[in-house]
């Protein structure tokens, strides 16, 4: 599969869900939630940056869910309206490490949270 490019828009105080289509290397297959050992997400300020300023995981973290052929990215309110504190604009990717071991990126792009005025 090729990596999605995509910017997204995180609203601070508000819960972001974003869904991947996670498809095999055939472009049509789903990948099924079985081949999957971890998907996980860090956003930083630039992609040289050591420290992720958001760090999800399908694991103990949490943050993504893994069902067949799609990924479910929620990032909480409380973590984004955190991570607005942190960084208003910066970079993401999205990597699956599979059962046999390879990993693949499958989303990236430039990420902007927006401040809230209602709090």
């Amino acid at each position: 599969m090729s990596t999605v490019h995509k910017n997204i828009e995180i609203q601070a105080g508000a819960t972001f869900t974003m869904e991947i289509t996670h498809l095999q290397s055939d472009g049509v297959t789903a990948q099924p939630a079985s081949g999957v050992s971890i998907a996980r997400m860090q956003a930083r300020k630039t992609k040289s940056a050591t420290v992720p300023h958001l760090d999800l995981d399908s694991g103990a973290k949490g943050g993504i869910s893994v069902a067949d052929g799609l990924l479910t990215v929620t990032v909480s309110a409380a973590d984004a309206t955190t991570l607005y504190s942190n960084m208003t604009q910066g970079v993401y990717d999205i990597e699956v490490d599979y059962t046999d071991g390879t990993t693949e990126r499958i989303a990236e792009g430039a990420i902007e949270i927006d401040d809230q005025v209602t709090s």
